[in-house]
């Protein structure tokens, strides 16, 4: 009898009902995005319930699909229905100055939310948002880990028609909590984040009855082996590498000086103002007792794996990176900046790319790391550095057929954006439904 036919399964309550023995022996120890105490960082951060769907054999956890439920408090990228009431993934070219109001693409996808929230949509009207999709079709159990919505299965068995099966049983288990009333608030199941090679978990969600879209994508540098950072940078082509060059003199000039420091440390509450001020800057509205809270939570559960870049000015921290690694891959999490200081402000420019980009770029070649991941969006300043840009698949599953005809044609408009954005940019080609394509 195969794993994927004699597994029992149970969704338990976020890794807290887990032995870390089991999860440990499921997943390894060589990613931290998938690993124990990164995933119960995300649970501390995400304001809805946790979940782990996990099938068992013979007391050993076979396979595993961990997330959160959506809540109105939950970010973005964390809340499907916010993705899906939001312009920003139309890639909608600007409207001229003169004009007013949202642009045809716009007031296509705001029709098409209408029918599906059964409040059909007037122009000029206020559209459909995610407390309306909420009310229709209840929160969502959405499966995701840091740029991707992945199965944790073991090693070696994450591909093949035995994984398409266990995951088709996860999965499963997830919608029958939905269907019958045990999740909650829950009234729909999202895996928003699937990378178009993962032939095993795009042909079970298919054969569950998913939906499928295409909204966003991350971005990631693949680096040469036994190569330094300046073998690599001579190596590139003219124009990237000038651009490397010019950033890298500028500086040198600058004054800013790099060391690196912990979470744990004193310099926890500057770290943490760094990051808060770049977020207000942008228009965000962090909560600053919070936003420290997480990154001391985050030291403790994460100590080794993390490394916190930082620019000094005159000895003070005026910029920070925090980042994760692992024994192949460098994670590139937030970035913070004190631009009201007056010494380090006219330097934010060289600030940027040298914490997000070269000195991370150098951690890794100097230790063999094949991999720099940059998370979502921001496209341009990574993809002009040399990252490669790869979409990310959005399957979504509701018990009503109506309502998940609608939430089809509403995903049918972001991909077909998404297709034409990701071509004039980047050259990039969508897979089709049914086809996979190695990233």
């Amino acid at each position: 009898m195969t794993a994927a036919v004699g597994a029992e399964l149970r969704v338990l309550p976020g890794l807290g009902g887990l032995d870390r023995a089991h999860w440990d022996g499921l997943t390894g120890t060589a990613r931290v995005d998938h690993s124990y105490d990164y995933l119960c960082f995300r649970e501390y951060m995400e304001p809805g319930a946790a979940f782990v769907a996990t099938a068992w054999q013979d007391g050993d956890l076979r396979g595993a699909l961990h997330g959160a439920c959506s809540t109105p408090d939950s970010a973005l990228f964390s809340h499907p229905w916010k993705q899906l009431s939001s312009p920003q993934f139309l890639r909608e070219e600007a409207q001229p100055q003169e004009a007013s109001g949202p642009g045809p693409v716009e007031n296509e996808l705001h029709r098409r939310l209408g029918e599906l929230t059964g409040t059909p949509h007037t122009p000029g009207a206020p559209a459909a948002g995610p407390r309306e999709l909420t009310e229709r079709l209840g929160e969502c159990l959405t499966v995701r880990s840091f740029d991707s919505s992945e199965g944790c299965l073991r090693t070696g068995q994450q591909q093949g028609p035995a994984a398409q099966r266990l995951l088709e049983r996860l999965v499963g288990s997830l919608q029958r909590q939905v269907s019958e009333g045990l999740a909650g608030a829950a009234g729909a199941v999202a895996v928003p984040y699937v990378r178009p090679g993962d032939q095993a978990l795009r042909a079970a969600l298919a054969s569950c009855g998913f939906r499928r879209g295409v909204l966003t994508g991350v971005s990631t540098f693949q680096l040469p082996q036994q190569q330094n950072f300046e073998g690599h940078v001579a190596g590139m082509v003219k124009r990237r590498r000038r651009r490397f060059k010019n950033e890298l003199a500028e500086f040198d000039r600058s004054g800013l000086r790099l060391s690196t420091r912990s979470l744990l440390g004193a310099d926890l509450d500057r770290i943490v103002e760094l990051e808060y001020r770049n977020s207000v800057k942008h228009g965000g509205t962090p909560d600053l007792a919070r936003l420290r809270q997480a990154r001391a939570t985050m030291g403790e559960l994460l100590g080794e794996r993390l490394r916190v870049p930082v620019l000094e000015l005159g000895g003070e921290i005026v910029g920070c990176g925090i980042d994760l690694f692992d024994e192949r891959s460098y994670i590139g999490l937030s970035y913070g900046f004190d631009y009201a200081h007056q010494g380090a402000e006219p330097w934010s420019r060289v600030a940027y790319p040298m914490l997000a980009f070269y000195e991370p770029m150098r951690f890794c070649l100097e230790r063999g790391l094949r991999e720099m991941r940059m998370g979502f969006e921001a496209f341009l300043p990574k993809s002009v550095r040399g990252a490669r840009v790869e979409p990310r698949e959005c399957w979504i599953w509701h018990p009503d057929p109506t309502l998940l005809a609608g939430l089809g044609a509403v995903l049918d408009l972001f991909t077909a954006r998404s297709e034409s954005f990701f071509a004039a940019h980047f050259d990039l080609r969508l897979p089709a439904p049914d086809t996979t394509v190695d990233l």
